[in-house]
């Protein structure tokens, strides 16, 4: 894409880029081969599991719409897929048991079994959909649950609580078969669910073989225990589109390990373990990066209307296509008149022209903050919610158009949030912060610019209350989560804050900023100590505010603990 300076080069050729997009465990055994001959030495077939239901097809559709109820934090069990052992050494074909195909099993249809107890994800399960197109639905499918159309994971929307060895467009009826038995080696025991030669759609050439085993609760070696097995594969999914991963039971969490063309596609003799564990700490940066359409891109030219309602101080809940924010799916978010959305949707509480310091545990968490301060919509500008689209990836954008602040309608301000979408050719998670014409500093010099994760437990600023770079028109951000280092040392800054005759001075505030121009704030104490905790090595820019009085900010390298780090008024 070419590059644009400003956005009224963006307004003159906007257009010829972007459209608006219509809402719409493991057995000592030899490779496959071996194992095809052998396998009666280690195996044998138990009774099949008891069919209880069948349903039918069911279409979805994607589109921004009023959320008609908040949706919870993501879950913070979280999921991994990789190459590991499966308990016969790979694939293993039911059919050598005598185990009939399932009956009824037609283009698109989800076939629902009581079976025995297993555990995933820390939930024990008696009950799983079997749907034709390649995956399982744990606890049992409905018929919003059998779609077709894969998905990369996480997504919000059904189905969810998903394992997906090969997830695409298959037609039992052209050939093939689909089975599901319970296999032993006399002391553990699995369930088996075997799609065997079974093709893509409309494509009977393309045949693919492939199965989930599950272990039981009541086993010898009983918990989680989830692999796939991959026989011959011809083809790379119906259309080249294909998902192999998995999904938890809200659709906040998954693991995609491959998704149409990204990624590694299993072969003949590839065999994964699908893990479950407790997420790990997500940290957010917000730097410098260029946003998709290279600066601010008013929704006005796309004849997109204004959100309707909005007033001062109010919140609007929309549901939206699929995304990921800090490795958790989103369908949901909430357009706060004040500068920032929630993730997740919201309650009263996340409404708040008071902005925070990131991180916060207070509400509002789950923040994107391209410009938190007390505006008033009311009194001018509009806000827009909508989709955008260059023909290979999508975004969410949410734009506040020329918004004064509550007290001062001169002081207007123009931004949005670009926030790609899981469908897209490049699905991973992409947030930008874009900025046209700024006129003020914020509601009585009060703004915060930055992100902060789902518990307010990790968050950057890249802007608060006149510390870091204020945000121009031009300006772009893009706001990254990561996993936060486990191996990063993390120590203590403490010192104090000094009037000009040596007393210690109240209520002071301490930033620290790092390259990067995260900002850490904290405030001084009755007599002028303060103290920052869990400091990751690095070097620092440490500055003090306070009224009355003006302070030198002075770099300081971390390399370990540091005491004694006082500033004096000049």
């Amino acid at each position: 894409m070419q590059e644009y300076q400003s956005s009224t080069a963006l307004a003159s050729v906007a257009k010829a880029f972007f459209v608006l997009f219509a809402f719409g465990r493991c057995l000592s055994v030899a490779p496959q081969t071996a194992v095809d001959r052998d396998y009666r030495q280690i195996f044998r077939a138990e009774a099949p599991a008891a069919q209880i239901s069948r349903v039918a097809r069911s279409s979805r559709s994607q589109k921004i719409s009023l959320a008609s109820a908040p949706s919870s934090a993501p879950s913070t069990t979280c999921i991994t897929v990789a190459p590991g052992t499966s308990p016969a050494g790979g694939y293993l074909p039911l059919s050598g048991f005598g185990i009939a195909p399932i009956a009824g099993v037609g283009n698109d249809t989800i076939t629902n079994f009581n079976v025995p107890s297993f555990t995933f994800g820390g939930v024990a399960y008696t009950q799983l959909g079997v749907d034709s197109n390649g995956y399982i639905v744990l606890g049992g499918g409905a018929a919003a649950d059998n779609t077709a159309v894969n998905q990369y994971f996480p997504n919000p929307a059904a189905p969810n609580n998903v394992l997906a060895p090969y997830w695409t467009d298959l037609d039992p009826t052209l050939a093939g078969a689909v089975r599901i038995g319970t296999l032993t080696d006399g002391a553990d025991t699995w369930i088996v669910i075997d799609w065997a030669g079974v093709p893509e759609a409309g494509n009977a050439a393309n045949t693919h073989t492939f199965e989930i085993w599950i272990g039981l609760n009541t086993d010898t070696h009983p918990g989680e225990d989830v692999t796939y097995a991959y026989g011959a594969q011809t083809g790379t999914g119906q259309g080249g589109l294909l998902t192999v991963g998995a999904e938890g039971a809200d659709g906040s969490r998954g693991a995609t390990y491959y998704y149409n063309g990204t990624g590694t596609i299993p072969v003949n003799g590839t065999q994964l373990r699908v893990s479950t564990g407790v997420c790990t700490a997500t940290c957010i940066t917000a730097a410098p990066g260029a946003s998709p359409a290279g600066g601010y891109l008013g929704l006005s030219l796309f004849g997109i209307a204004p959100i309707a309602g909005v007033g001062n101080d109010t919140i609007t809940n929309f549901t939206v296509p699929a995304f990921m924010f800090g490795g958790a799916g989103y369908n949901r978010i909430g357009v706060d008149s004040n500068g920032y959305v929630v993730l997740g949707s919201t309650t009263a509480a996340d409404n708040s022209p008071v902005n925070q310091i990131f991180p916060n545990p207070a509400a509002p968490n789950n923040v994107l903050a391209p410009y938190w301060t007390d505006l008033d919509p009311t009194a001018g500008g509009a806000m827009r919610i909508g989709t955008l689209t260059d023909g290979s990836n999508t975004w969410i954008v949410i734009d506040w158009a020329g918004v004064p602040e509550r007290s001062n309608v001169a002081n207007t301000h123009t931004f949005e949030i670009w926030i790609g979408i899981t469908g897209d050719t490049n699905p991973a998670e992409d947030v930008t912060y874009v900025y046209g014409p700024q006129n003020g500093t914020g509601e009585g010099g009060l703004v915060t610019v930055g992100a902060e994760n789902a518990d307010g437990t990790h968050g950057a600023d890249y802007y608060q209350n006149g510390a870091g770079t204020a945000p121009v028109n031009g300006t772009q951000l893009r706001i990254a989560s990561a996993v936060c280092s486990a191996t990063a040392a993390k120590v203590t800054v403490s010192g104090r804050v000094l009037t000009p005759d040596g007393n210690g001075l109240r209520n002071a505030r301490v930033t620290m900023q790092d390259d990067n121009g995260n900002i850490q704030a904290v405030t001084t104490s009755a007599f002028g100590y303060y103290t920052f905790s869990d400091v990751t090595l690095d070097t620092y820019i440490i500055g003090v505010t306070a009224k009355r009085f003006v302070f030198d900010p002075r770099p300081v390298n971390v390399k370990d603990s540091l005491v004694g780090v006082d500033f004096t008024a000049r």
